[in-house]
């Protein structure tokens, strides 16, 4: 995952990567900032959540728990949907056009920070 982040976020995701290590209790954290500890952080960051609103063939909008700066992977139905197909602001995503109501039920899913 840490891949996929480009440069340009590299700053933003180090940020917060050094304050959700800092929010932690200090005994957690041995040695400074180790592979392990910036892995345990990036899990505390890194979200995947079903998005609601209604899959129904006329709705575009849907939104997450919290607002997004990156999306690593948004899936429907076991299949990537790309990045061209939305636009993300906030805790919103908005397609670019309806979701087929033929999805409802299926698996909705987005991994973000």
């Amino acid at each position: 995952m840490v891949e996929s982040i480009t440069k340009a976020l590299l700053p933003e995701v180090s940020k917060m990567v050094k304050k959700a290590m800092d929010d932690l209790p200090p005994r957690q954290f041995y040695g400074g900032y180790t592979d392990s500890n910036v892995r345990f952080a990036l899990q505390r960051m890194v979200v995947t959540e079903t998005p609601s609103g209604a899959i129904n063939g006329s709705n575009t909008a849907y939104t997450v728990s919290r607002p997004i700066r990156a999306i690593f992977g948004f899936m429907l139905n076991g299949e990537a949907i790309p990045r061209a197909d939305y636009t993300f602001t906030n805790r919103t995503i908005t397609f670019t056009s309806a979701l087929p109501a033929a999805y409802s039920g299926k698996d909705f899913e987005i991994t973000f920070i």
